[in-house]
């Protein structure tokens, strides 16, 4: 089970005359209580808190895969530029009767919409050896948000078999709790050991 939790620090990672141009946010991810870097994100035009933003650029350096699922973006359109390195990344393809994947290298570019669903499954430093922190450095330019009919944006989340869009959130909140019942049962079940053992003759 993982969890995201994201440490929104707002550092000032690029200064220009003592001005800072670009921001960091570290995301990282907490798998069996141990805290694991993902993505490094450095904000070059963030999103700002009412979303109107009509485009928006980011470094991404990927420290880690997606280990979560398929998920899409809520931007209506995104380009993912590559760097340094390159990724493997895992598209589903949605039918109304059949679903199925798709796995490709990217090397140079991705396009991503707001509908596509995917994730990536492994990453390519760029230096075959390369040290485990070296990652992928990609350039993500994005579009303004998208919405429904409405005119309410729509978010991001995943794709799950059987349900469909699961919101961000609420996936979060699941996993959360799924970890927080392994962990109460995995505790009971030392107790329970424990005893065992407590009432057991060692003759």
């Amino acid at each position: 089970m993982t969890a995201h939790h994201s440490q929104r620090q707002d550092l000032p990672a690029f200064t220009i005359f003592g001005r800072a141009v670009a921001h960091l946010r570290r995301i990282s991810r907490s798998v069996a209580g141990v805290v694991l870097p993902y993505l490094d994100r450095y904000s070059f035009r963030p999103q700002g808190e009412s979303g109107t933003n009509e485009w928006r650029a980011y470094v991404h350096h990927f420290l880690a895969p997606d280990d979560d699922g398929h998920h899409n973006h809520p931007f209506a359109w995104s380009l993912s530029i590559v760097l340094r390195g390159s990724y493997t990344e895992e598209v589903l393809h949605i039918g109304t009767k059949v679903t199925w994947t798709e796995t490709r290298r990217v090397r140079w570019f991705n396009w991503i919409t707001a509908d596509k669903y995917h994730r990536i499954v492994s990453l390519h430093p760029a230096r075959p050896g390369a040290a485990p922190g070296a990652g992928v450095w990609t350039l993500f330019l994005a579009g303004p948000l998208a919405r429904d009919r409405a005119g309410t944006p729509r978010g991001w989340g995943f794709w799950l078999p059987g349900r469909g869009h699961v919101p961000w959130k609420q996936r979060n909140a699941e996993l959360e709790r799924a970890a927080e019942t392994a962990a109460g049962q995995r505790s009971a079940a030392d107790f329970l050991v424990a005893m065992v053992r407590a009432r057991t003759p060692t003759n």
